[in-house]
């Protein structure tokens, strides 16, 4: 049940920050320096949901995407 709680988390995350990029009309490596993510893969892998960010670069990103 965990597993199936986090997935849903990160298909949530996944489709936010999909559609907060296309909004602001950013490719994924503009979005990835803008929010200051690591690498292109990285944002990638959270637009997928593969992974997500955790802690507070969650919350920071959480934050920057709904503005």
């Amino acid at each position: 049940m965990g597993q199936r709680v986090l997935q849903k988390q990160k298909d949530q995350f996944a489709r936010e920050l999909k559609e907060w990029r296309e909004r602001k009309r950013f490719t994924q490596t503009e979005a990835a320096e803008f929010l200051g993510v690591p690498s292109v893969r990285t944002l990638q892998n959270w637009e997928i949901g593969r992974t997500r960010p955790v802690g507070v670069a969650l919350s920071m990103i959480r934050v920057a995407i709904t503005r």
